[in-house]
């Protein structure tokens, strides 16, 4: 990655995205691509048991990914068009991969030396001394694009932090990088941040 020797070797919190990129030339294609990735569900299926009074119902439901149906001829019409103009295609493609920042993170996270954490991820090594490689961003990213085959490493992902150090003379419990990691995997909801 040309821009992984910008990454602030410093306290962070920082998130994984998708890059919105021309996956398939046909536009159902493509949003199915997405929507698989962020709607990936490891277990994909789930029990449980419901007590009333006198009765108990067990249920067994599976999740199932509905197609996006899209329903203008014309986002179709000028995504073929698009694709049949190198200049199109390259200034979208461009535009895309910005607009990726929009998109729901995979992972966020928190650490203690962004750098590190950004090799840690890619490499696949586990963040703490003695965690199994299970635990790890990168092999639960990785099974999930095998599963989806995907072609996909973390490796193509975007690397997004916030260095979240403070001035010296400001005295700050070091738990507000946990609060801030928290406050955010809450209101983004993260797909692989749980385990």
């Amino acid at each position: 990655n040309a821009t992984q020797d910008f990454i602030p070797e410093s306290k962070g919190i920082y998130a994984w995205f998708l890059p919105i990129w021309i996956y398939s030339e046909d536009f159902e294609s493509q949003l199915g691509i997405i929507d698989k990735i962020h709607s990936y569900e490891p277990k994909g299926s789930g029990s449980g048991n419901i007590k009333f009074h006198w009765t108990e119902i067990e249920i067994e439901a599976r999740r199932k990914l509905k197609n996006r149906a899209i329903k203008s001829k014309v986002t179709r019409n000028q995504w073929e068009s698009m694709l049949k103009d190198p200049p199109s295609k390259l200034a979208t493609e461009e535009l895309m991969m910005v607009s990726s920042i929009f998109s729901q993170p995979l992972y966020v996270g928190k650490a203690n030396n962004l750098q590190s954490r950004y090799h840690q991820h890619v490499k696949g090594q586990p963040n703490k001394p003695g965690q199994l490689q299970e635990n790890t961003f990168h092999t639960r990213f990785a099974a999930m694009s095998e599963e989806l085959e995907l072609g996909l490493g973390v490796h193509n992902l975007i690397f997004a932090c916030l260095k979240t150090d403070v001035k010296k003379d400001e005295e700050v419990d070091d738990s507000i990088h946990e609060l801030l990691e928290q406050i955010v995997m809450a209101f983004t909801r993260p797909i692989f941040s749980l385990r």
